[in-house]
């Protein structure tokens, strides 16, 4: 249940594939809103930092996927991805060496 999970900064996006909202940051780290039974949200099975306030973990974990994909200049992917992700919440884009 929420109030037993830690705190998080209030970021919900759709990180796990939906259409409507079905992420939500607590204590830096993204739940699976559809994740849980009878409306419960379980521990995820993966770590996935939150893209608001835990960004340089999550450019860290968004670059990894990128190269294990193959893609080209995976760092670059991972930053930009992030940024686009931070301005649709209407957050600061991440400038690495600048911001956290």
């Amino acid at each position: 249940m929420a109030e037993m999970l830690p705190k998080g900064c209030g970021y919900m996006g759709h990180d796990f594939g939906a259409p409507y909202l079905d992420s939500e940051c607590f204590g830096g780290q993204l739940y699976d809103l559809d994740d849980g039974e009878n409306g419960l949200i379980n521990e995820p099975e993966e770590y996935i930092p939150c893209p608001a306030c835990n960004v340089v973990e999550a450019v860290k974990r968004l670059t990894m996927h990128y190269y294990h994909s193959g893609e080209d200049r995976p760092w670059h992917l991972a930053v930009a991805r992030i940024n686009v992700v931070r301005r649709s919440h209407g957050l600061q884009e991440y400038v690495p060496g600048h911001n956290r």
